[in-house]
C-alpha cells in the first residue's frame, strides 16, 4: 500500500519519490494492478515497514506545504477516471481507493 500513498500524495502533487526503484513500475502495475499489496520473496518485514514509514513521511511533507487554495490538479494517468480533483480532495480519493482495494482483497 505504500505505493498507493506515494502515488496519491506524490504524483498528484507533482512530487517525485526519491528512490524510484522501490515503486511498482507501470509494467508491473499493468500486469497486476495489486502488485503492491503483497511482499516479494526479496522483501523483509522490516523493509516493508520502513518503506511504509517513509511513505507516511513523504505524505506528511505534502500536507505540510500544500497549495490548498481551491485549485485543482491533473491526476496521474491511471487515475484519469477521476479527471481532476480539488487539492483538498486528495485524502478523500485515498480513502476511497483503500476501501476499494480492501474490498478486492476480501473477495
Amino acid at each position: 500500500m505504500a505505493n498507493v500513498e506515494i502515488g496519491y500524495f506524490g504524483d498528484i502533487f507533482a512530487r517525485e519519490w526519491p528512490t524510484l526503484h522501490e515503486r511498482i513500475s507501470e509494467r508491473e502495475y499493468d500486469t497486476d494492478s495489486q502488485a503492491d499489496l503483497y511482499a516479494t520473496e526479496h522483501e523483509t518485514c522490516r523493509s516493508i515497514i520502513n518503506l511504509y514509514r517513509r511513505a507516511w513521511s513523504f505524505a506528511d511533507e505534502t500536507f505540510a506545504d500544500p497549495p490548498l487554495d481551491g485549485r485543482t490538479v491533473r491526476l496521474a494517468p491511471r487515475l484519469e477516471y477521476f479527471d481532476e480533483v480539488p487539492m483538498n480532495g486528495s485524502p478523500v480519493l485515498m480513502a476511497k481507493a483503500l476501501r476499494t482495494c480492501a474490498g478486492c482483497a476480501a473477495s
